[in-house]
């Protein structure tokens, strides 16, 4: 791999004004934020942020001690914490990695050869996108799943461009697996992007199964060290995959009919009578003191015996229902590109209107921002009371408003990646492709495991930008634009 030195001449080369003027507005906004906006009101987002935080509130303690998150986002904080325990230092710390994380998508694009004016796309998105704000000003684990991504997004891209690119691809297998240590919705990734780089990369069979092979390798063993420490240090915990038997299950209650399958032994006490179409969301049947699996099945969540139950009841009902399983999980997609389409289920997720700088259901939880900002006392100094200046919500939740990706626009940028793969040249075309196939990927699973939420479209925005960026080259007509070895402008 070059030097670090090499890379940071590289950098000094692409000095380009554009560029940095889109990264000092950006920075100009996160500073603004952080400054007149104060960083404890996401009271949707509470419940998470004091898990991630790991306050006694939660009911969770320890690195590992969570099963239905990995660690490392909570290893972030607590790193952070450890530095300062001043509440603003960790936001801006967040956003400052947002920004990063748009440079490094600026030098995936680039890395196969792509114009600078195209590349400015994913920065534009990153530096400027209202809900990129929102998220890097919460303790929400996307603040830094999103940087890791576009490491690992990066990492790729550069083997894309090498000409001996196993290297490229061990770091970049090691890098998604950091993310999914962030977020676990990542650990189908390397799965995914091992058959990428087997059909992406050129070379005879042989080599591009070895490809496939490193990155896989990579992202497993490290995976597997991680695991190894955590399930040694909580017995038993990982955080990646202990609580996938809840989630699906939440998934499918609001469908699930006993009378076309058989409950698997002990999960007869979820089956219900209501009609499906009369039944709530996801989180309903997750969290409601009142749903079966809490009232009767009177679930213990670290309980890897009651995860197993639940998992065989979910898959009972998706082997028996697929149909009803294929359209619950489509409609909650199609919400994603038109959120007025149909009428959601009650307690079947966070749309725009709450995910929101000026959100006015602040009060339908069940702590109000002043209740939320006491019990991020516990660990962090610069709280106040949580709560911004009427000026300032209004002001940022209109800003958020205007420059919001919304489902038109991400399905216009998806339209352009699809170009990118279709008419690019080689390169281009794994790169369009490498971008286009992790956001969708990133996009689907959680629907189709767990819930919608708007919020877990943010990510894969980011990486729908960067294919689009090839998209933007076809239409200005370099569709035999040359490959890696030259550059486009």
């Amino acid at each position: 791999m070059p030097s670090l030195q090499a890379a940071v001449r590289k950098l000094r080369l692409e000095a380009w004004w554009p560029l940095w003027a889109l990264l000092g507005i950006g920075l100009l906004l996160r500073i603004l934020v952080t400054v007149f906006y104060g960083p404890s009101v996401f009271n949707y987002y509470g419940g998470d942020s004091t898990r991630y935080m790991r306050l006694s509130v939660a009911q969770v303690s320890g690195l590992f001690g969570d099963v239905a998150m990995p660690a490392g986002y909570p290893a972030f904080l607590a790193t952070l914490r450890h530095v300062d325990a001043w509440l603003p230092f960790t936001t801006m710390v967040q956003h400052l990695l947002g920004l990063v994380g748009a440079l490094l998508l600026y030098g995936a694009v680039r890395a196969v050869g792509a114009p600078r004016w195209a590349a400015l796309l994913p920065v534009a998105v990153v530096a400027l996108s209202g809900d990129v704000l929102f998220i890097e000003h919460g303790i929400l684990t996307e603040a830094l799943w999103m940087p890791v991504l576009a490491l690992a997004m990066y990492l790729l891209a550069r083997a894309i461009a090498a000409e001996e690119p196993r290297w490229w691809l061990v770091a970049a297998g090691a890098a998604l697996a950091c993310s999914a240590m962030v977020r676990s919705v990542s650990d189908l990734l390397p799965v995914a992007l091992a058959v990428w780089a087997v059909v992406a990369l050129p070379g005879p069979p042989s080599r591009r199964l070895a490809n496939g092979g490193a990155l896989l390798l990579s992202a497993a063993a490290v995976l597997g060290i991680y695991m190894v420490i955590a399930t040694t240090i909580s017995h038993g915990s990982s955080g990646l995959t202990e609580n996938s038997g809840f989630s699906l299950y939440a998934r499918v209650a609001q469908f699930a009919d006993c009378q076309k399958f058989e409950p698997p032994a002990g999960t007869r006490a979820l089956c219900v009578e209501t009609p499906s179409a009369e039944r709530p969301g996801p989180f309903y049947w997750a969290w409601d003191p009142e749903s079966p699996l809490r009232s009767k099945f009177q679930l213990e969540i670290q309980d890897s015996g009651q995860q197993d139950q639940l998992s065989s009841f979910a898959k009972a009902a998706i082997l028996h229902q697929p149909v009803e399983y294929v359209l619950t999980v489509g409609r909650d997609l199609v919400r994603y590109f038109a959120p007025q389409a149909g009428t959601p289920r009650p307690s079947s997720g966070t749309d725009e209107e709450q995910m929101s700088f000026d959100s006015p259901a602040q009060s339908a939880q069940a702590v109000t921002p002043a209740v939320l900002a006491t019990q991020y006392e516990e660990a962090y100094d610069g709280v106040g009371d949580g709560m911004p200046s009427r000026t300032a919500s209004n002001a940022f939740g209109a800003y958020q408003a205007l420059f919001r990706i919304d489902g038109r626009l991400m399905l216009l940028l998806i339209a352009l990646g699809v170009l990118g793969c279709v008419r690019g040249r080689r390169s281009p075309r794994a790169a369009a492709s490498l971008f286009l196939v992790s956001g969708v990927v990133l996009l689907v699973v959680p629907p189709a495991v767990s819930s919608f939420d708007i919020r877990y479209s943010i990510p894969p925005i980011n990486l729908f930008a960067a294919s689009a960026a090839f998209g933007l080259v076809v239409l200005r007509g370099e569709v035999g634009a040359p490959t890696s070895s030259k550059r486009w402008d």
